[in-house]
């Protein structure tokens, strides 16, 4: 219930059960697939600067007035001038016209205050050759270098590669 509000004193490793818990009992209570009824989790650690972090839904397109939802939610979250975005985007896709990107166009000042995250590059370059170009010429036209990772793929995770070679390999 919006409002309420719940304290425990959890180990950072039992956090996220507890956040998905949390979750459940939202969308529970609303009735429907996702609730723009925010979620609060402090976390406080002796020296570490106070942050605070929004987890917006990705765009889904199961059902137009869910998609229509998640949109308000990431126009709302957005338009605060002092809040930094992290733009997460599939290197698979394209990532110049990707809905995530022109949502973020909406606010005015959106290129001195988003970073883009680039992910499954490695995906990116197998189908578009020219993904590198695309990211060193700044394409996304942001202020800030995007950051471009590289996920570990099914066959690594099965071979059980150390984390260290994966690392290097993303290098």
């Amino acid at each position: 219930e919006e409002g309420k509000e719940y304290t425990a004193k959890l180990r950072l490793n039992e956090l996220s059960d507890q956040i998905a818990s949390e979750q459940e009992k939202l969308i529970e209570a609303a009735k429907t697939e996702i609730t723009s009824t925010p979620l609060y989790v402090k976390v406080r650690k002796h020296g570490a600067p106070d942050l605070t972090l929004y987890d917006l839904p990705g765009i889904t397109y199961k059902k137009e007035d869910l998609t229509s939802k998640i949109r308000e939610i990431i126009a709302k979250y957005t338009a605060g001038k002092s809040t930094l975005i992290l733009l997460v985007i599939p290197g698979n896709s394209d990532f110049t016209t990707s809905e995530a990107i022109s949502l973020v166009r909406k606010n005015e000042d959106y290129k001195d205050r988003t970073i883009a995250i680039i992910t499954k590059i490695d995906l990116g370059i197998q189908q578009d050759k020219k993904i590198c170009e695309k990211i060193k010429n700044n394409e996304l036209g942001l202020k800030f270098d995007p950051i471009v990772v590289r996920n570990r793929t099914q066959e690594e995770l099965e071979k059980k590669i150390d984390i260290e070679t994966i690392k290097q390999r993303e290098m």
